[in-house]
């Protein structure tokens, strides 16, 4: 094996859509898509809207946001403010 053939570096994708392929699977990699949103409450219906994500990694300043998306959002482990 040749490490550096192997090698996937950190990928962060804008401009994603909810519909992308990108979305449809949970993502086993070093991927992070990127998706805008107007309003918290947006976002989180957005969210519910898929089955229950294996992770769910929150990041915000906010504990009454994090608190907030944390309660509102099953998932099956996360954290806040790290990954």
């Amino acid at each position: 094996l040749h490490r550096e053939e192997n090698y996937m570096g950190p990928t962060v994708m804008k401009n994603v859509e909810w519909t992308d392929k990108v979305m449809k699977d949970e993502i086993f990699g070093p991927i992070l898509p990127v998706i805008p949103y107007d309003s918290l409450d947006e976002a989180i219906e957005r969210i519910l809207n898929y089955p229950k994500p294996l992770a769910f990694y929150v990041f915000s300043e906010s504990s009454e946001k994090q608190r907030s998306i944390i309660s509102r959002v099953p998932f099956g482990g996360g954290c806040i403010n790290d990954t």
